[in-house]
């Protein structure tokens, strides 16, 4: 799976259900990383205050 990074407002997105509610499409593309990584992923939620965008995991449990 593929990760967007958020780096302004430390969210991490699932890039098959970033959507415009998500707000990602207002980052900068200075503030943008993506990553297959999930290691990496879980590292940023544990160790640096990342979060999950609400928006994108929300879509992947409904359906």
């Amino acid at each position: 799976m593929k990760y967007l990074i958020d780096t302004t407002q430390k969210l991490i997105h699932r890039s098959s259900f970033v959507r415009d509610a998500c707000e990602y499409h207002t980052t900068t593309l200075e503030s943008r990383e993506s990553t297959h990584d999930e290691a990496y992923v879980e590292k940023l939620i544990k160790h640096q205050d990342y979060s999950k965008c609400t928006q994108c995991y929300s879509s992947f449990f409904k359906g």
